[in-house]
Parts: C-alpha cells; structure tokens; sequence
C-alpha cells in the first residue's frame, strides 16, 4: 500500500485533452510522456507511446493489412526505420470508442512492454469513452495474454474459470486461423506507468503494482520476478524453485529507487551448455503442451524438439537461443534437488511463457507466409 495520499498523488498521471475533448498526452510526476496522441477529423491518426525501458514504439493507425486479422495498425519501433514494414500489426482499432481488444499477428516481435502499453492505451480510451466492458478478438487467445490484460482490464467473475473460458475457445474453434471472441468481458481498469529514474518504470493502479527494471517486470503476484514488501520499502526480487536468487532493486512507497540496480549472479560455468536428457524433455513437452490446442500443441512440441540446454540467461528463468529453448541453470540445478513431480513442474512453469511466445510466433509466422 501506498504510505499517504500525497504519494498516491505523486503517483497519478496528468492527461492533456484537444477542443474535442480527446485526450492527447499523459505525463508522469517529472514530466515524462507515457504517450502522445494526434487525433483527426476521421480519428486517431498518430500515437507515440514510451516504453518501460525509456524506449519507444509509434502506432500507425489503419496503415497495413493481415490475412487473418484484416486492416491493421501498424506498430513501429521509434526511430521508424521503414514506414512501410511494421514491427507488428494489431487488427484496426476505432482508437476514439474501442468496441474489441485487438490480436497482434506476432506477439513475440514486440520489444518488453510494448503490448502492455498498447492495450493500457486501450483501456485508457475506452473508459474516456464510457465502454463498459470489451471482449478479445482474434487468433491467439492464450493465457501469456489473459495475464497482460488484467494489467489494464478487471474481470467481474471467478479468475480461474474466466481464464478456462478466454483459453478454451482456442480448443473449441481451433487456434490461430480464425479470429474467435471468447465470452469474457474486460472491464478497462488502466494503470499508470512514472519513470523516476532511466531504466526504472514503476507500474501502479491503486498502489505499486509491478517495477519494471530495465524492461522487466516485477510483480506483487510474480512467481520468478516478485515485488515483495520488506519493512517500508519494496523489492524486486528474481525468485528461482520458490528460494531468493537475488534482489535486484530496493523502492520506497513514493517509487523513487533507494539503491542500485544489482546485476544478476553468475552461474557455475560447468553447467552451461550441458542439455537436458531426451526423456525429461519428452516429460516438459507433455506438461507445458497439457491444456493446448492441437495446433499451438504440435507447435510447442516442435520448439522444444530444437533442443532444451542449460545457460546463463541472466535474471530470466529461461530464453529462447538460437538452437532451442536456455533454461536457467542455477534455477535448473535447483529444481533437480527437488522431488521429481515437484522438479518437472518447477522447470515447466520456468519455460513456458517463453516456449509458448515462440510457438505462437511459429504459428503466426506460418499463416502470414499463405
């Protein structure tokens, strides 16, 4: 919890508005500009959105089209190399009344943060819009997505089951070659992002909510990187099989960073570049393609056929490198003490947002080479 109403003041956002009333910029406490927007007759024309990492993306409104997903906008990281070749595309939004949240045709092309913005960004417009609830639509409703949305959007309902619905369309209709809306209704409930130092974005909505530290995000409800209350200050901390690895950040109540970012351990040489038996990968396969559909399934499987070995992968649980799926190998190491159930389910839940990403970019790759 914040310590007092005038650091939550501190905290909230100032929004500039044009003579129609549409909101233009968001600045933080020290004037940073979480975005700028510039709107026409016909609606928005432009965006500019800053990113965790100080970094920024441009959003080009109705600029390119996707065989699935119809007219886009496109995304662009800034400086804008080629207009004509976004980074990503999200299906059209009507930015001025958003009705739908928008599918992103390669969600693992975007740079940390980048979709948080854009559908904070959302959530913003649509509650200045009075919409009341928007619903998903697209090809990849997976629950990578349903964990960024409750970001920006509340749900009204028992989490676990929403989620079983919003992920289960997929296993009903088929994933990522038809544009499905599963029957879960997202309230907007946006955040606010301040920067109080380069590389430290801190994320709040009724209170500190996540630190981003250097394009990462540390969570109060975080399962590798956690936000953990310690006495008056608050802690990003790297988590590997449920023991501390390291803390990389202390904050106060107000955000302002009260040490320095530490940088990650380092891991025993000899475990890097060791792979993991064939057998144990079969067993990871089966546990992290469980609950998908057939196609992201196979997809999964064909990740993880690449290869699965140790490394550094720095204060990420694991990576994807360029002959298959890096697993952390000090959380590796620690995992293999434990239990076997309880080991597999450690090494599968470290890898599976980053295998996940990387076979529904292997399927959205797949659909726009048709």
């Amino acid at each position: 919890m914040l310590g007092s109403p005038l650091l939550m003041l501190m905290l909230v956002p100032e929004f500039a508005y044009d003579a129609a009333g549409r909101p233009t910029r968001a600045t933080d406490a020290t004037g940073h500009e979480a975005w700028v927007l510039r709107w026409e007759a016909h609606g928005l024309a432009h965006a500019r959105l800053r990113l965790p990492d100080g970094s920024a993306i441009e959003l080009h409104p109705r600029s390119t089209d996707h065989l699935v997903l119809g007219v886009c906008d496109g995304l662009h990281l800034v400086p804008v190399a080629d207009p004509g070749r976004p980074l990503a595309r999200i299906s059209a939004v009507s930015w001025a009344a958003p009705v739908d949240i928008p599918a992103v045709d390669v969600p693992g092309a975007l740079p940390p943060g980048a979709g948080t913005a854009v559908l904070n960004l959302l959530a913003v417009l649509a509650r200045h819009a009075g919409t009341a609830s928007l619903r998903y639509r697209g090809p990849y409703p997976t629950s990578g997505l349903f964990a960024t949305l409750g970001a920006s959007f509340s749900l009204d309902g028992d989490r676990v089951a929403l989620e079983r619905s919003f992920v289960g369309a997929a296993e009903r209709h088929g994933f990522g070659s038809v544009c499905l809306s599963p029957e879960v209704d997202f309230m907007p409930d946006p955040h606010a992002w301040s920067w109080p130092q380069p590389g430290v974005c801190v994320q709040h909505r009724r209170g500190i909510d996540r630190v981003w530290v250097e394009g990462r995000p540390y969570d109060r409800n975080g399962e590798h990187h956690v936000l953990v209350r310690e006495h008056d200050d608050w802690i990003a901390r790297v988590v590997f099989a449920g023991r501390s690895w390291c803390d990389v950040l202390r904050l106060g109540d107000d955000g302002v960073p009260r040490s320095a970012v530490a940088p990650a351990p380092a891991v025993a040489a000899e475990l890097v570049g060791v792979a993991l038996p064939t057998a144990m990968v079969e067993v990871l396969t089966e546990v992290i393609a469980a609950e998908a559909a057939a196609p992201l399934r196979d997809a999964i499987a064909t990740e993880l056929a690449r290869g699965l070995i140790l490394g550094d992968t720095g204060l990420a649980p694991a990576a994807l490198g360029p002959d298959g799926i890096v697993v952390h190998a000090g959380l590796a190491e620690r995992a293999l003490e434990l239990p076997a159930a309880t080991s597999i389910a450690t090494l599968a839940s470290a890898m599976r947002a980053v295998v996940v990403r990387a076979a529904v970019a292997r399927l959205a790759a797949a659909l726009a080479a048709r």
